[in-house]
C-alpha cells in the first residue's frame, strides 16, 4: 500500500490535464503579481476585477476580493481591471449602513 498517488498507462491524458492546468495557473499567478507590482509603483492603492461589484453608472466598486487592497482613502488611486486595468481616483467612500461591523463594506467612488 502506498500513499502516493497511482497512475497507470490510461491516466496519460488526466495527467497531462493536470500538468497543463499548473502551468496555466503559475502563469496566471506571476501575470498578476508583475501587474501588482507595476501598479503600485504608479501609486495605486487596489485593485479589483471588472465584475458585478463594479457599478459603472454609479462609479462606485466593493472591493469584495481584490488582487490587493493595501488601504484606500479618497484622493487615491484603484485600479479596476484585469490584464490591462484602468486607473481611477477615489473621490468619495460611504459604508453600507446594514454592514457588522460598519465599515466593513465600503463603496469606493471614482
Amino acid at each position: 500500500m502506498s500513499d502516493g498517488i497511482k497512475i497507470s498507462a490510461n491516466d496519460f491524458k488526466g495527467l497531462e490535464f493536470v500538468t497543463k492546468f499548473n502551468e496555466i495557473g503559475e502563469k496566471i499567478r506571476v501575470d498578476e503579481r508583475l501587474m501588482a507590482d507595476k501598479l503600485r509603483l504608479q501609486g495605486v492603492k487596489a485593485w479589483h476585477t471588472n465584475d458585478g461589484w463594479n457599478d459603472k453608472e454609479k462609479r462606485k466598486i466593493h472591493m469584495a476580493y481584490p488582487y490587493f487592497n493595501d488601504g484606500v482613502n479618497v484622493g487615491d488611486k484603484i485600479a479596476i481591471g484585469d490584464s490591462e486595468p484602468n486607473i481611477f481616483t477615489v473621490k468619495d467612500i460611504k459604508y453600507n449602513i446594514l454592514a457588522i461591523p460598519r465599515d466593513s463594506m465600503p463603496y469606493y467612488f471614482y
